[in-house]
């Protein structure tokens, strides 16, 4: 697509977190991007998600990652934390195998607080793995809005913040 349409080709894809290794390979002029977010608003958005489309809390949502037959038949504050946990894991372990030019990480709060300085990190490291990124001025960005605030039960947001804690705190990894 991107050779197509001679212009840089981006996409959001959670699936693609656990097929960095195949795509670098695949497009070896290609910059990840990892945008990260606060974990315990990534579970809470996993539990709805699971309420809405599987009707059920315990029925998992989304990626897999290879922890998954560990953590299935954990409670479900635990399953979401650990799906967290060792996704993001894996896409930090897997960029450690990378060239340091061929991704960089930004965090959502920061994103949606100062989505300018984010871009601007973001078109640096694309140059510097020898791409560009052109700059139009005169565009504004929309201004962004954070949705990391508690929108279920304050008792479930507890349970998830503290499987969130357990896992990210006791494995030393943020």
């Amino acid at each position: 697509m991107q050779s197509i349409e001679e212009s840089p080709f981006l996409f959001k894809n959670l699936v693609c977190s656990f097929q960095v290794e195949f795509l670098a390979r695949t497009f070896p002029q290609a910059v990840f991007v990892h945008c990260r977010r606060n974990p315990i608003y990534v579970a809470q958005s996993l539990l709805r998600c699971r309420e809405q489309y599987r009707e059920n809390r315990e029925a998992w949502f989304s990626v897999k990652p290879e922890a998954y037959p560990e953590l299935k038949d954990l409670p479900y504050p635990d399953q979401i934390a650990g799906q967290i946990y060792h996704t993001r894991r894996h896409v930090e372990d897997t960029f450690q195998q990378l060239s340091e030019v061929r991704y960089c990480r930004v965090d959502y709060e920061t994103m949606v607080d100062a989505p300018v300085s984010s871009l601007d990190h973001i078109s640096v490291v694309v140059e510097q793995a020898g791409g560009t990124l052109e700059r139009r001025e005169g565009v504004s960005l929309p201004r962004l809005t954070s949705t990391n605030e508690r929108v279920i039960e304050a008792s479930e947001f507890e349970r998830l913040r503290s499987s969130c804690r357990h896992f990210f705190e006791t494995n030393q990894f943020m």
